[in-house]
């Protein structure tokens, strides 16, 4: 059963807040199958500024990560938030069948902040409530010692989205019904 995994970077930490990058990916949990046909946008700044909030916090800690991660944010070329919620709306609907759920670290964050954007920009989110699911949760019910490392860059969307599968995939056999 094909599933979405989302993930994405902001400016702050509240369901407010500015929206920088977009990542996503469809995956299978029981055969541990990821799609090749991902999902990266970026937004631009000032854009994403007009539709959400920042906080000095989360800015000081964009700071503080290393150049792969700052550099991730620019690559692809960032576009207008709407834009790019289309751009991601088109991503989702051109799944057929559409896959069974959106996955998010956490359905609080990801998923509610781009529902936020979403209502922000006068678009309609494209998935409903009781199909979002928690990386987090999942994360948590295991030991420490078996959270799968993590590859690629660190706060990239879509890099970050393919280790959260690998978590949601260590629950194999697990019904998500």
């Amino acid at each position: 059963m094909k599933n979405f995994m989302i993930d994405i970077e902001t400016l702050d930490t509240e369901n407010t807040a500015a929206v920088i990058s977009i990542g996503a990916v469809v995956f299978d949990p029981d055969s541990k199958e990821v799609e090749d046909r991902t999902f990266h946008v970026n937004i631009e700044f000032e854009e994403a500024l007009k539709h959400g909030t920042f906080s000095e916090s989360t800015v000081a800690w964009w700071e503080r990560q290393n150049e792969e991660a700052k550099a991730s944010l620019f690559d692809p070329e960032p576009v207008p938030l709407k834009d790019a919620l289309v751009a991601f709306e088109k991503y989702v609907r051109s799944w057929k069948p559409k896959p069974k759920f959106i996955w998010g670290n956490s359905p609080a964050f990801d998923i509610a902040i781009l529902r936020h954007a979403c209502k922000n920009t006068g678009l309609k989110f494209p998935f409903t409530p009781w199909v979002e699911m928690d990386v987090r949760t999942l994360k948590n019910l295991l030991p420490r010692e078996a959270i799968p490392k993590k590859e690629g860059v660190n706060h990239s969307a879509v890099d970050d989205c393919f280790w959260q599968c690998k978590i949601v995939e260590m629950f194999h056999g697990v019904q998500f019904t």
